[in-house]
């Protein structure tokens, strides 16, 4: 899960950017080893950033249906 959101950026729709970030504070968060209240609360910002953005995978036709892994 190592991506640099910087080389990216500027090649890639600003929003996509946005959604990959969003992405990764999600994938990061839930594989702490302790999970706080406040940490639940990021957890749920960051998965709704990236439903939030995540229409741009759509519109550009990269994906046309999405899921979380698990």
């Amino acid at each position: 899960m190592k991506i640099n959101l910087t080389a990216i950026a500027g090649h890639v729709p600003e929003k996509m950017v946005q959604a990959l970030s969003a992405f990764l504070d999600f994938c990061y968060l839930v594989r702490r080893s302790i999970i706080t209240q406040n940490t639940l609360r990021q957890i749920d910002e960051a998965l709704e950033r990236y439903h939030r953005h995540r229409e741009i995978f759509r519109e550009t036709g990269v994906h046309e249906s999405f899921s979380l892994p698990r």
